[in-house]
């Protein structure tokens, strides 16, 4: 009787640690994830602020380009 229970203390200690690496196995990939998204997001926002600011400059530009208005097309480049 005594080397059942010990069976079954050995066993259940083998599913406690299986079930304790699958846990830590599932968080380190759901950090990995985590990371790529938040890394890929960042990049995006960084690329959508860049094209807004690119699209404020060339419209607050082109009419300066468009007379030939030279201290204002340098003004607007030196206040970006």
């Amino acid at each position: 009787m005594s080397s059942r229970i010990a069976n079954e203390t050995r066993l259940s200690a083998r599913l406690i640690r299986i079930s304790f690496i699958v846990i830590v196995l599932a968080l380190m990939a759901i950090t990995a994830v985590f990371a790529v998204y938040s890394n890929n997001q960042a990049k995006e926002d960084l690329s959508n602020d860049l094209k807004v600011l690119s699209n404020i400059l060339g419209n607050r530009s082109s009419a300066a380009l468009v007379f030939g208005d030279r201290p204002t097309a340098e003004r607007n480049l030196q206040s970006t």
